[in-house]
């Protein structure tokens, strides 16, 4: 009847239009807008749902493989540059349940896609483990049935290269999804996605289609060798290639301009460093979550009023459809809200050192700046201008202010920083507060280190506790600004970003002091004579310290902006973030089309 309402308006307007006198230039406008709408409301595009599911897949694994099909998902551009799909991104997601209540699961695979399905934490769909022993999914159903029920026509779709996913969420039992097409693939990715493409294909022009379709290989090379290494990036990268072959048959449909699609790629849960999950690490917790559709919001989705978690998935779906979720879901739509000024507004809170580098060592108002040692200078930056070096170990920025002894034995604190290198050798140190000959000496450490090309080594020594390190494989390429960001909580996890995702914690670090032999220091160790590696072309900018933690929201802002672009929100400041933004999907672009490792 909706559909019939629309056409009948569209069918009045047409037919007073030569009975309408329009005087005016700017009212003949208005009226040929309106019944351009009108008449473009008389047919409605097919909608379709692709969710694709890659097991084991973390933040740090989407942004250090090279995914160039998935950032076109996350940019908006993979139905081609300028279409009306936009991409959202969810870097902050999370899996297992609320810590500390009655929803707190396991981070396994078998509580993790029956809480994808079925928009509800393991208290309430019974599956605890990987057995899927206690289900409940005569109460609560994946979405997969519940769109069966609410859409007439509606062709319906289960591929698992996980074949308990096939055996239990969708098995034909009366009780699960009586999908139209149902696969167990036994752990074959190729033949999974063989199937999604060829279900793709087949989908009605007539009726509307939802399919899922699970991917394994990542989640068994993390367990094979941890996901800080070169088999678990090149797993993500095949994983990309896979998509690319799914998003390549949507395009390929005789009728994709009018269609109506959503494609959402989700996580069950992500890895330890060195393989393995199951436990609520915040590596094992966060997951990734990409929207994308023609009526979501483009950019990083807002997670500090709320956080995006794998529940959200159903009601991602359902508003797509425009059909309700069922009474008792948790989930809500993503892609909705998107990170902003509006959201970081407080990022003048706290800030105690701020150095934008451009043209000088001064800090912003209010905040601590540094002094140049021997010769520095400042060249074209992520914003404005950067600090370099011509030859490592010539000169360095060293804070004025001790913020070690600032933050001392019990204070939380956050820094960011921008930095970009051509290459290096060896391990050299780029800011640091320490004597970097041992990293046993107390303070934190910067350094490069070729492992799978550029990679970092966060290193953390507190005057009363042992020394830990941050060691992810790869994920800094040459040639590229890198945003990073380190999260100290004095009673709990420090957490590293790069470019807004997580790349790894450290628990408990934070007992003591990092109150180093030197304050803090740009391009080189503390000593500014580390000579056990070197540094082409390395620059930085855009340094921030805070006496507390940053939100969510915070780093994903830093991830894209500068600083001091958040004190004055105006429509100025609004377009500057919207070109970050640009900026930063492109760079991403750029920096992910590199060939595949071996």
């Amino acid at each position: 009847m909706r559909g019939q309402r629309k056409i009948h308006l569209a069918s009045v307007l047409i037919m007073l239009l030569p009975f309408v006198c329009f005087q005016q230039p700017f009212v003949r406008y208005i009226a040929s807008v309106v019944i351009l709408i009108a008449v473009s409301a008389t047919g409605q595009a097919q909608t379709y749902s692709l969710v694709i599911g890659v097991d084991g897949l973390g933040p740090y694994g989407l942004q250090a493989a090279s995914t160039p099909n998935l950032d076109k998902l996350m940019s908006g551009t993979w139905a081609g540059v300028g279409s009306a799909y936009r991409g959202a991104v969810a870097n902050h997601a999370y899996a297992g349940g609320v810590l500390g209540t009655a929803t707190q699961q396991a981070t396994l695979s078998g509580p993790g896609w029956s809480s994808i399905h079925t928009g509800v934490w393991n208290n309430l769909h019974g599956v605890t483990d990987n057995s899927f022993s206690g289900s409940r999914y005569t109460e609560r159903p994946s979405y997969l049935k519940i769109l069966e029920s609410q859409v007439p026509g509606i062709h319906t779709a289960g591929i698992s290269s996980w074949n308990p996913i096939n055996n239990n969420l969708f098995a034909p039992d009366g009780v699960n999804p009586n999908l139209d097409f149902r696969l167990g693939t036994n752990e074959n990715d190729v033949q999974s996605t063989a199937a999604a493409v060829s279900q793709i294909a087949r989908l009605s022009n007539s009726n509307r289609g939802a399919i899922f379709v699970h991917l394994d290989d990542v989640d068994i090379a993390g367990h094979t060798t941890g996901a800080y290494s070169s088999n678990y990036l090149t797993n993500i990268n095949d994983v990309d290639s896979q998509v690319g072959s799914m998003l390549n048959a949507i395009k390929s449909r005789a009728n994709f301009a009018n269609e109506n699609w959503q494609v959402v790629v989700v996580a069950d849960h992500g890895h330890l460093s060195g393989g393995g999950h199951g436990g609520q690490t915040q590596m094992e917790r966060t997951i990734p979550i990409i929207v994308s559709s023609q009526n979501t919001q483009q950019g990083l989705i807002t997670a500090d009023r709320r956080q995006p978690s794998m529940v959200d998935i159903p009601a991602t779906v359902f508003n797509h459809f425009g059909v309700s979720a069922p009474a008792g879901q948790s989930g809500q739509a993503l892609g909705q809200s998107v990170v902003g000024p509006s959201n970081v507004a407080s990022l003048s809170n706290g800030l105690v050192s701020h150095l934008a580098f451009d043209g000088n060592t001064l800090g912003s108002p209010g905040t601590s700046g540094g002094t140049v040692v021997g010769n520095v200078q400042f060249t074209d930056g992520r914003f404005g201008q950067s600090v370099t070096v011509a030859q490592y170990g010539g000169g360095i920025v060293r804070l004025n202010q001790d913020l070690g002894a600032l933050f001392s034995t019990n204070r939380d604190f956050a820094m960011s920083m921008w930095m970009k290198y051509e290459s290096f050798t060896g391990d050299p140190a780029f800011f640091s507060n320490k004597n970097w000959n041992s990293g046993n000496n107390t303070g934190i450490n910067l350094a490069l280190q070729n492992l799978g090309g550029g990679s970092l080594d966060l290193n953390t020594k507190t005057d009363s506790a042992a020394r830990q390190d941050i060691e992810p494989f790869g994920g800094l390429s040459a040639g590229e600004w890198q945003n990073l960001v380190f999260n100290v909580d004095r009673d709990g996890t420090s957490l590293l970003y790069v470019n807004g995702a997580l790349f790894g914690e450290i628990a408990l670090t934070s007992a003591g002091s990092f109150d180093g032999a030197f304050n803090w220091t740009f391009l080189n160790d503390g000593t500014g004579a580390y000579s056990q590696g070197s540094i082409t072309g390395l620059k930085m900018d855009e340094f921030g310290a805070w006496n507390r933690k940053l939100t969510l929201d915070e780093i994903s802002y830093l991830s894209q902006n500068s600083i001091q672009s958040v004190p004055e929100p105006s429509v100025g400041l609004l377009m500057m973030a919207a070109s970050g933004a640009g900026v930063w999907w492109r760079s991403r672009s750029s920096r992910r089309s590199r060939p595949k490792a071996k």
